[in-house]
């Protein structure tokens, strides 16, 4: 193992940020391309930002909107649509887990 980073991924609180705003936290990744008309995600093909649904946890952060992102590091991933994938899986992760959407009935 070359314990060498490949990826991250992150959540995070903010108040008055656009998905957009948030994404471009993201070191070198271009977002401008790939930004839904919903303004609801952003991508590259190295990483993006996602608004998740949070009813839950927002009780705990009043006005806060929960963004995910995920950063590729690896400098031969190219792949945009994979990235998006990626981060669409990651959002609906979060959005669905007990600390987003409550427990399970």
């Amino acid at each position: 193992m070359d314990k060498q980073v490949v990826m991250g991924a992150f959540s995070e609180w903010h108040w008055d940020k656009t998905v957009r705003e948030v994404a471009r936290s993201n070191p070198y990744v271009p977002i401008d391309r790939h930004v839904s008309t919903d303004g609801t995600y952003a991508y590259s093909d190295r990483g993006g930002a996602s608004l998740v649904s949070c009813p839950v946890a927002a009780k705990e952060h009043p006005g806060a909107q929960l963004f995910v992102r995920i950063l590729l590091y690896e400098g031969g991933t190219s792949d945009a649509a994979a990235s998006n994938k990626l981060l669409q899986a990651y959002a609906k992760s979060v959005a669905d887990s007990p600390e987003c959407a409550g427990p399970a009935l």
